[in-house]
């Protein structure tokens, strides 16, 4: 497989997961004043923060996402990796040096939703934003989920917060995996 048939299937996975996550939710509410943060305790790395925020009849969910330890510690990817992903990896890597250890964006409540506890989306075009290295970053989604872990060590719960965004057209991620502990959602 080719790069650009990897990237594009790759591409189609993500796509398919996202409109699965947001649209298959039964108990999906429109947005209200919904507020959330995670961030690693005692010592913070990667932070997710989201508000709302009413300007006139306009409301917006601000969404900030913030490398404490600065940008070459971002979290970028959440897969398995082999030795074939080296090159791509350390492609995409070179562009997130670029960006600012912090970025804030925001959406349009109409486009983000909240799906029962501690699961959030926003999905469709954020308010792009200019990085210092004039880089431009295009966000496409924010969301959580909640992951269950089992195993002879026992039961965990875990908030998985991601950004998912374009620059110069190509997908970029910042995904983070919190202890359930670490976060707070408020409806």
């Amino acid at each position: 497989m080719n790069k650009s048939s990897f990237t594009a299937v790759i591409f189609l996975i993500t796509a398919i997961f996202v409109i699965t996550f947001t649209s298959f939710f039964a108990n999906a509410q429109p947005w209200k004043n919904h507020k959330g943060l995670c961030v690693t305790s005692p010592f913070a790395t990667t932070s997710f923060a989201f508000s709302t925020e009413k300007s006139g009849d306009t409301q917006r969910v601000k969404v900030s996402v913030k490398h404490h330890n600065g940008v070459q510690y971002a979290p970028f990817w959440d897969t398995q990796v082999v030795a074939e992903d080296l090159k791509m990896l350390t492609d995409k890597s070179n562009v997130i040096l670029q960006l600012d250890s912090e970025i804030n964006t925001s959406w349009s409540a109409k486009d983000c939703q909240w799906s029962g506890p501690n699961k959030v989306s926003c999905v469709g075009t954020g308010e792009a934003i200019k990085m210092k290295s004039n880089k431009t970053v295009e966000p496409w989604a924010f969301y959580s989920a909640v992951l269950k872990d089992s195993s002879f060590a026992g039961e965990f719960t875990y908030i998985q917060t991601t950004l998912l965004f374009y620059i110069d057209g190509q997908k970029y991620t910042f995904v983070s995996k919190y202890p359930e502990a670490d976060c707070s959602f408020e409806p």
